[in-house]
């Protein structure tokens, strides 16, 4: 079944968005994985929200985002 979805995902991926975490699939790091959903002014963006917000990390058990320094 993981080949067929890996077909599937590589069928569609010159049309998808990409902005979701909870559709992308593979084996990545957190880091990689938000790297490739978000473009770095978004990614700044969300990091600088993080500092705010949680700036201890101790929401990181997701695809991470960490916390601007």
């Amino acid at each position: 079944m993981r080949a067929a979805h890996q077909r599937v995902y590589s069928a569609v991926a010159p049309w998808t968005v990409g902005r979701s975490l909870n559709f992308v699939y593979g084996r990545r790091s957190d880091q990689e994985l938000t790297d490739q959903v978000y473009d770095k002014a978004t990614l700044r963006r969300l990091a600088e929200l993080k500092r705010t917000y949680d700036p201890g990390n101790l929401f990181r058990r997701n695809q991470n985002i960490r916390p601007l320094m």
